[in-house]
């Protein structure tokens, strides 16, 4: 999942991965940090798979590409500090299969990637009112500090209403001279879900994102019960003129989550005995 969507709209951290960055500047302690995490509240063995389809648009709005993308993301790590996923991408392109190289992603609870280091500071307390429910939420600034870029995101977070992160915005590089500006805002709560068979609620949140080259604007519809919680999306990306180039759609293929402590796999997870699963 990670790399599947690094290319194109979280290069910033993952807009929507950022659920437990602010737990500790609120007094939570690393357990409840963990607990709260789309992917580190289950156990390894948990995996995800997903479909992406990306339509390119010429001048006249005609398609003139498509790709699409199916990843699967593995848990093969849980620790109090973070998780570690292991991903897998095929590519369909012009009837070709192309797989890509599996990659091993290591995130923090505080929304690091890969050895990044992060600071949280905390600024305040504030509601936010979605459809009718006011939701208190605490306010914090978190920079987060990669090998050559600094990114800054302003969250308002509450720990105790899904998706957590109710409004966030990011920029990257923080202090560039060409920025790029991601707002996510969460417009509508426990919405029905009809989910491979399943009824499940889900919240809604809409994204953009802006750089001098083109804008991006996301629905994304985000569910508790799902590891990384996103289980589809919908994207127009525009240029400078307001032109749309490119649309792409991100559907849930299927999903399965363990819960329960076991020995942690060193390799491609296998289900402990007295590990509970869930399989969609």
């Amino acid at each position: 999942m990670v790399a599947l969507l690094a290319r194109r709209r979280f290069s910033i951290v993952g807009c929507w991965l950022v659920v437990g960055i602010v737990a500790s500047a609120n007094g939570q302690s690393a357990t409840t940090m963990q607990s709260i995490d789309p992917w580190g509240k289950f156990s390894p063995g948990t995996r995800k798979r997903v479909r992406l389809v990306v339509q390119k648009l010429d001048s006249q709005g005609r398609v003139v590409s498509t790709t699409t993308r199916e990843t699967q993301s593995f848990l093969e790590e849980v620790t109090k500090n973070g998780y570690r996923l292991r991903v897998e991408t095929t590519t369909n392109v012009a009837g070709k299969r192309i797989a890509t190289v599996p990659q091993i992603v290591r995130r923090g609870y505080q929304g690091e990637v890969n050895g990044e280091t992060s600071k949280v500071k905390a600024t305040g307390e504030t509601k936010v009112i979605i459809s009718g429910v006011s939701i208190p939420c605490r306010v914090r600034d978190i920079t987060i500090q990669g090998t050559d870029s600094i990114r800054v995101s302003h969250v308002h977070f509450s720990a105790k209403r899904f998706p957590h992160v109710i409004h966030r915005v990011t920029k990257s590089p923080a202090g560039g001279s060409i920025t790029t500006v991601i707002r996510a805002d969460t417009i509508a709560l426990d919405m029905p879900l009809h989910l491979l068979g399943a009824e499940k609620t889900a919240a809604h949140i809409l994204t953009t994102q802006r750089s001098p080259l083109r804008i991006i604007s996301t629905l994304e519809v985000h569910c508790a019960d799902v590891p990384g919680s996103l289980v589809s999306l919908t994207s127009t990306t525009r240029d400078n003129s307001g032109k749309v180039t490119e649309r792409s759609q991100l559907d849930l293929v299927s999903y399965r989550v363990v819960i329960g402590n076991g020995r942690q796999p060193a390799s491609r997870p296998r289900l402990r005995l007295f590990q509970r699963p869930i399989n969609r």
